[in-house]
């Protein structure tokens, strides 16, 4: 909570470096689960610097934490369309992959449940 105190600190103060400022105030907010604080830390740092590919990663894994899929993946595969030459990319991709079908599923256990509950009234329905 300190260093993020700092950090916002900093922020305040002119001609600072925002962009590294941003991204550790969200890598501190992360530490601290607060997830949708570090999102803005890190959409700010984006902002301040759109060629880095850090910010995009670390929102790519708070969306993660969020259970947020879509998002996730939209960031992941964002981070690998900049910086696939990075030595995380391979496992990044495969996590896309997961990230897929998890999205299918719950599309899938979506759809059974607006069906299932169809049928149940038209159930009540019949027996009334």
């Amino acid at each position: 909570m300190q260093a993020l105190s700092v950090f916002e600190k900093g922020l305040a103060l002119p001609y600072s470096d925002s962009y590294t400022l941003n991204l550790n105030a969200g890598n501190s907010a992360f530490a601290l689960n607060d997830f949708n604080k570090a999102l803005e830390y890190y959409s700010a740092a984006e902002a301040a610097n759109p060629k880095k590919s850090s910010p995009i990663l670390n929102k790519a894994n708070t969306y993660l934490k969020l259970k947020r899929w879509g998002d996730a993946r939209s960031n992941y595969q964002k981070f690998v369309d900049m910086d696939g030459d990075n030595a995380q990319t391979p496992k990044i991709k495969i996590l896309i992959g997961l990230l897929d079908a998890q999205i299918e599923n719950d599309r899938l256990a979506h759809s059974f449940n607006i069906r299932g509950t169809l049928l149940t009234a038209v159930a009540g329905l019949a027996s009334a």
